[in-house]
């Protein structure tokens, strides 16, 4: 089965008129430049970041999820560049702005627990103009699947994933850096008995559930608490640095090339000047190399973990961070 929605396939169907070799070169030539726009985008939201983008460049290039999803012909970039992207949007303030980041966000279903994730923090922040951009999307998209494999295609769609994803658990649990995939993992590699293996997963849903919704009070708060104007978009954009990370942790399957979209709002939140916070993050690069070149030979993934350290680090440090320094406007 595929895992995607239909009208992905139908996005990518050109790319069938050429040989595999070709299309596969191109598809990554494609997701090059998604990670170079989507890092251009986030550094727009960190003035340090455009003043240092080539440092924040090389960083980002460094961490070797990113490099084996471009070469692996994964989509990362993309959702790297539409996250980060329609958070330069929402940072506008404006409505033309909401309403772009809407459909950029609609756009982002394509990996569906992502993108209505982010539409839902998006309202939480009560940006209400969001809908008119996300709700368009959605419809064109639907449309765009209806005519290639009929109108019914969300249910044909939606009864195939379920066996896909049964499967993946099976045969990529270990590298799984969502709460629930490691849950599954650990009852894997415990070898639990069923009962206390569906309690270790519904436990971690329960702690996802948790983290969605204690962020999207938050984000409802800063946004209330700011007013309204630049000041209120500065700071509801703050915390919607929280949306990558936090849709890697809580989503029910995500797997190591995934790890990017959680470190990216970090990285650009590094101060380079300071020597301390860049061989920090040079550490955590390096372990997240090591977990994902012999993720193979573990039966956990530790990289969990990573995303985990990332929420918290923005949720009570970082997004508080991202709103001391104003947008260039």
């Amino acid at each position: 089965p595929f895992a995607y929605p239909a009208f992905y396939a139908a996005l990518l169907a050109p790319l069938g008129l050429l040989p595999p070799a070709a299309a596969k070169a191109a598809f990554g030539a494609l997701m090059l430049l998604c990670a170079l726009a989507g890092l251009l985008a986030g550094c727009r939201l960190h003035p340090a970041g455009v003043r240092r983008w080539p440092e924040a460049a090389a960083l980002m290039f460094a961490l070797v999820p990113l490099d084996l999803s471009i070469a692996g012909g994964q989509n990362t970039a993309l959702s790297l560049l539409l996250c980060a992207a329609a958070m330069l949007a929402l940072r506008q303030g404006s409505r033309r702005h909401d309403i772009l980041a809407g459909a950029l966000l609609g756009l982002w279903l394509f990996k569906p627990h992502f993108g209505l994730l982010a539409i839902g923090l998006a309202l939480a922040a009560r940006r209400w103009w969001v809908l008119a951009g996300a709700l368009p999307m959605a419809l064109l998209l639907y449309a765009l699947g209806a005519a290639v494999f009929g109108p019914d295609w969300i249910g044909a769609w939606l009864s195939a994933l379920g066996d896909y994803i049964d499967r993946d658990y099976l045969a990529n649990q270990h590298q799984m850096v969502c709460l629930v995939g490691a849950a599954h993992a650990i009852g894997s590699a415990l070898a639990l008995e069923p009962f206390a293996g569906q309690t270790l997963v519904a436990a971690a849903w329960s702690i996802s559930a948790l983290l969605v919704a204690l962020c999207a009070w938050r984000l409802w708060r800063a946004s209330g608490a700011a007013g309204h104007g630049s000041d209120r978009a500065d700071a509801a954009c703050a915390w919607c640095a929280l949306i990558g990370p936090l849709a890697v942790l809580t989503s029910p399957h995500t797997v190591a090339h995934d790890l990017p979209l959680a470190l990216l709002p970090a990285l650009l939140a590094v101060r380079f000047e300071r020597d301390r916070e860049v061989n920090a993050v040079a550490l955590i690069w390096i372990a997240v190399a090591a977990c994902t070149l012999f993720k193979d030979a573990l039966l956990v993934s530790p990289l969990a973990l990573v995303s985990l350290g990332t929420v918290l680090w923005l949720a009570w440090h970082g997004a508080a961070r991202c709103s001391v320094d104003p947008l260039p406007r």
